[in-house]
C-alpha cells in the first residue's frame, strides 16, 4: 500500500517540476483571458487601482487575437493608474539560469502618460535578485498611437537564485486591450 502512495507523490513532484522547466509551455495561467470568474474578472489575475482612479474593465469579443475575447482596460482620469498582474499562484517557478521569452499582444487607443508622468508599461523580472535595468515595454514608445494590435516580445535569462517571476502591467489614461500573454522557457 505504501508503494502506490509514494509513486503517486513522486509523479506529482515530477509533473510540477516539468511545468516549471519544460520548453514551450506557457507558464502564465489564463494568458488569453478566456477563463472568467463569477464576478466577471479574469481568473488567475489581480489588479490594483491607484487612489481615486476611474477605470472600466471588460472582455471585448470584437477586438481579440486568440480565443473569444481580449481584456479591455480603460482609465478615464488623467491621474489614474491600474496595475494588472498574474496572481502569485498563476505562474510557474523559474529555473535559475534559464532563458525565458515573454510575449504579449497589445492594442491601445488614446493612451497617455498620467498627470504624474507615470509611463504605461509592461514590466518583467525575478525575485529575490532582479535583472537591472528592469526589462520592460514602454507602451508609449513600443506601441504608440497605432490602433492595430502589436506583439511585444523579449527574452530574459533568470538570475542564478531566481525563485519567482514578477510580471505587471501599468495602464494609465486611455484604453488598452491585452491578449495572448505567454511566458515560455526557450533554452
Amino acid at each position: 500500500m505504501k508503494r502506490p502512495l509514494i509513486t503517486l507523490v513522486l509523479a506529482g513532484i515530477l509533473v510540477a517540476a516539468i511545468q516549471s522547466t519544460a520548453f514551450g509551455i506557457n507558464l502564465v495561467e489564463n494568458g488569453d483571458f478566456e477563463q472568467v470568474r463569477a464576478d466577471s474578472s479574469p481568473a488567475g489575475w489581480a489588479w490594483a487601482l491607484a487612489r481615486n482612479t476611474q477605470a472600466e474593465f471588460a472582455f471585448d469579443d470584437e477586438e481579440r487575437i486568440q480565443g473569444s475575447h481580449s481584456l479591455k482596460i480603460t482609465v478615464k482620469d488623467d491621474t489614474g493608474q491600474v496595475n494588472l498582474m498574474p496572481e502569485a499562484t498563476a505562474m510557474g517557478t523559474p529555473q535559475p539560469g534559464a532563458s525565458y521569452e515573454l510575449s504579449v499582444w497589445v492594442k491601445t487607443q488614446d493612451l497617455r502618460y498620467n498627470r504624474f508622468m507615470v509611463t504605461p508599461a509592461i514590466r518583467f523580472n525575478f525575485r529575490p535578485t532582479r535583472v537591472r535595468p528592469t526589462p520592460l515595454f514602454n507602451l508609449m514608445d513600443d506601441v504608440g498611437t497605432t490602433t492595430d494590435w502589436k506583439q511585444l516580445t523579449m527574452q530574459i535569462t533568470a538570475p542564478n537564485d531566481a525563485r519567482e517571476f514578477i510580471l505587471d502591467m501599468i495602464i494609465t489614461q486611455g484604453t488598452v486591450w491585452i491578449d495572448g500573454v505567454s511566458l515560455t522557457r526557450v533554452d
